[in-house]
């Protein structure tokens, strides 16, 4: 699983061992932070990468093809948090690990803006949302976890990169009608633009990359 993430003196892969700065050469055997993932079952959508926040936390993504229960290694049940289609967070100082929202299909990219607000990419059911720590989204199928929540909110973008007319299986391969709209369900990664080396008009602006189609820009 060659998902990285730098920081706090650790080199993070999924889980983490802890390395000396500025060397390749492991401090000793790898530590495990973190277990319960339901690794077989989600398959590639179990962890879609990870990302520093701007708040000293380390968020993740998981996928909605199964359900993980995860905890630090010997957790019981109830010291779990359950989790399926989220996004997650894990503070490496405090040890603390929550769920941030719940719902979508396979989070995969995710960034925050100038203001420190977050955003990631969907598949099939939308492709753009907001994070709202607390927030149940709409899914692409099964229930929420939380069978007592009074409604799922939908996706933030106003418009669809696929005709959902149709079969979202046609989109890949981002022909037709499909293509116009933006070139298909899929979105695999995401990118808010922080820098002052393109014109000032592309800052604050999420790009993301379509399995079928070129980087496009929302």
């Amino acid at each position: 699983m060659a998902l990285v993430a730098f920081g706090r003196s650790a080199l993070l892969i999924f889980t983490s061992f802890r390395t000396r700065t500025a060397t390749t050469s492991p401090d000793g055997e790898p530590e495990i932070i973190l277990d319960g993932w339901a690794v077989k079952g989600v398959g590639h959508n179990i962890v879609n990468g990870l990302t520093w926040g701007p708040d000293g936390w380390l968020y993740g993504r998981h996928g909605i093809m199964d359900t993980s229960f995860v905890g630090p290694p010997g957790a019981t049940s109830a010291q779990r948090k359950r989790l399926n289609c989220a996004i997650w967070r894990y503070h490496p100082r405090w040890k603390k690990f929550e769920v941030v929202t719940h719902g979508t299909t396979n989070p995969w990219g995710l960034d925050y803006d100038d203001h420190g607000q977050m955003f990631f990419t969907n598949n099939v059911i939308g492709h753009l949302w907001h994070v709202i720590p607390g927030a149940h989204y709409k899914r692409m199928y099964g229930e929420d976890l939380n069978p007592y929540v009074y409604g799922l909110i939908d996706q933030h973008a106003d418009h669809y990169h696929w005709d959902t007319g149709q079969k979202w299986t046609d989109s890949r391969s981002a022909q037709g009608k499909h293509g116009q709209l933006g070139g298909g369900h899929s979105h695999c990664g995401g990118m808010i633009y922080l820098g002052d080396n393109w014109p000032a008009r592309y800052r604050n602006t999420i790009f993301h990359v379509q399995h079928a189609w070129p980087t496009s820009q929302q």
